[in-house]
């Protein structure tokens, strides 16, 4: 029951906050969205943030910068061997905070005047992701390359002409 609940929670958040664009030329595009996840049999928590700012160059077509940050607090596993006691899992807390910068290129696929669409986006950039845990003595930094792609509907429940 609070899995569902938490679901439902989290789809109302996500989805309308990509409904807000608008897709002919010369318009400026806002997308932001916010996704929680928790499992509670590994105790790990996350949350991710993207958000994005494009402009249109022709008619149903944009390209932009997106911004993301990701953080996640949980516990993850090692499993080392004992001949006595067989497989043993070694827990450590773990920390990660992820930071992206990317381009993207968007193109909404049926007709301008439709409230209901569907758009492809490409993107491509870079980021860090930051880890601290238990097993190291140091935060641990990864230089990262993000690629997307990424086919998505979108409801506008504004006027699509203004």
């Amino acid at each position: 029951m609070y899995s569902k609940s938490m679901m439902l929670l989290i789809m109302a958040a996500i989805f309308p906050l990509k409904s807000f664009s608008q897709i002919l030329k010369n318009q400026w595009v806002f997308n932001g969205a916010i996704s929680a996840q928790y499992n509670k049999n590994s105790d790990v928590f996350e949350i991710n943030t993207p958000i994005s700012v494009g402009y249109f160059i022709f008619n149903k077509c944009a390209v932009g910068l997106q911004a993301f940050y990701g953080y996640r607090k949980g516990y993850t596993y090692n499993f080392g061997y004992d001949y006595s006691l067989g497989v043993i899992p070694f827990p450590y807390s773990e920390k990660s905070n992820q930071y992206a910068l990317s381009l993207f290129s968007r193109y909404y696929i049926m007709p301008a005047s439709n409230k209901f669409n569907i758009f492809i986006e490409g993107a491509y950039g870079y980021g860090k992701n930051i880890i601290d845990s238990d097993r190291l003595i140091f935060d641990e930094t990864i230089n990262i390359t993000v690629f997307s792609a990424t086919i998505s509907p979108v409801y506008f429940i504004t006027s699509i002409f203004q």
